[in-house]
């Protein structure tokens, strides 16, 4: 006698898992990262196999050839697919961020070339250069794909500025400085140029812009981000993180000292980033953004008080120091908050920060001055009577204001 069975339910046909599993393929399109990643080997067998040595340039022009030839064939692809579809897609967006990465990793590349051949590095960086912004307005043509000259122009700065490094270190800019020196420069070229990334948040927050053509038939569904003022942060972002690493790769090219204290002034104006932004979308600082925007002042302080020698004459050195670039970055901070905010408060930051070089010399000579702890806490006195007076004459206004 046979027990009946068990009715369990419909039993899934086993077919469903790889069914969603080639739809989801399909819709997210995954051969644009596969091929980029098999590109990318491809190129780190080529610098294994060809030994690419000072003296060899057989490898590293294979290189280059094989990334600006990968750059071409992606930019068509791109214009093949979005002339014939009106919406990016999730495909798209993985192409563009491939195309991006490479762009990047184009510059990246000639640092090799330019410590064989420092001279040619001046031709080529430029033609690299004029190569990237006609690749990046090819792509702000495509239809579906809004990438305004703003953007492209931030781009092309962050990684011209950047570019600028490997030309210093390898003399084709400098002949005869002390490496520490050019090393300095390279690293301030580098943070100075993300202050027009500051710029375009200040100009870009709080504006809600799109494209004309994601307002299309299908403008009922969400607009794509390729379409809108996405595409352009995703863009700037990939180039600020390319930017950072050429810089990293050129001090390893060139063999120069990995010091951190470097990336401090970048740091700086990552800071300053997202207070813009935290301001700017809401108008309001929280506990974090007001500890931020305090952290550089009270950093600067430190990093002199440290770092800086007592009795060291402020020299080219010192000014190319961490110690000194951090004190730049702390001033610049302070101006490009007072004007993105409009608050003229954050201009005593750089007070604070520009008295740094008077203060910590005589801090560090103060047993040499009589009396030293004496005359500083009566003069803190005098001070805090000041401030006393002034706080009191305005105390009404403060407070209307404070409650408001």
């Amino acid at each position: 006698m046979c027990m009946p069975e068990l009715n369990a339910g419909p039993v899934p046909n086993e077919n469903d898992f790889f069914r969603w599993l080639l739809r989801e393929a399909v819709r997210a399109n995954p051969m644009y990262v596969i091929s980029a990643a098999l590109v990318a080997y491809a190129i780190e067998q080529l610098m294994t196999d060809l030994d690419p040595q000072i003296g060899k340039l057989a490898g590293i022009v294979t290189v280059l050839g094989l990334l600006h030839l990968y750059e071409i064939a992606a930019l068509v692809v791109a214009t093949i697919v979005l002339k014939r579809r009106t919406r990016g897609g999730l495909d798209m967006h993985g192409l563009l961020i491939v195309a991006a990465l490479y762009l990047g990793a184009t510059f990246i590349a000639l640092d090799e070339l330019i410590a064989i051949r420092p001279t040619l590095g001046l031709i080529l960086v430029p033609l690299s250069l004029l190569a990237a912004a006609f690749k990046l307005y090819w792509y702000s043509r495509l239809p579906g794909v809004f990438f305004p000259a703003r953007f492209r122009n931030v781009m092309l700065v962050l990684l011209g500025a950047h570019s600028l490094s490997p030309l210093v270190n390898s003399g084709a800019l400098l002949r005869g400085v002390d490496p520490v020196v050019s090393q300095g420069y390279a690293w301030l070229v580098g943070w100075c140029a993300f202050l027009w990334v500051l710029h375009l948040i200040c100009t870009e927050t709080g504006v809600r812009t799109a494209s004309p053509s994601s307002l299309r038939s299908d403008d009922a569904l969400p607009p794509d981000p390729l379409a809108t003022r996405n595409c352009g942060i995703f863009a700037v972002t990939i180039a600020s993180a390319t930017s950072l690493t050429h810089l990293l790769v050129s001090d390893w090219i060139f063999d120069r000292t990995y010091d951190f204290a470097r990336l401090y002034p970048l740091l700086i104006i990552a800071a300053a980033s997202f207070v813009l932004i935290r301001w700017r979308n809401h108008r309001a600082f929280g506990f974090f953004e007001s500890a931020l925007a305090l952290a550089p002042c009270c950093f600067v302080q430190y990093l002199w008080r440290e770092f800086v020698v007592s009795g060291q004459s402020f020299n080219l050195v010192t000014a190319l120091s961490p110690a000194g670039q951090v004190w730049a970055a702390a001033i610049a901070f302070y101006i490009v908050l007072a004007q993105g905010t409009g608050n003229r408060a954050f201009y005593a930051g750089i007070t604070s920060s520009a008295i740094v070089p008077i203060w910590v010399p005589l801090w560090k000579q103060r047993s040499g001055i009589p009396y030293f702890r004496a005359l500083l806490t009566a003069g803190l006195g005098f001070v805090s009577l000041a401030l006393g007076l002034i706080v009191s004459l305005y105390r009404e206004a403060w407070l209307k204001k404070l409650k408001s």
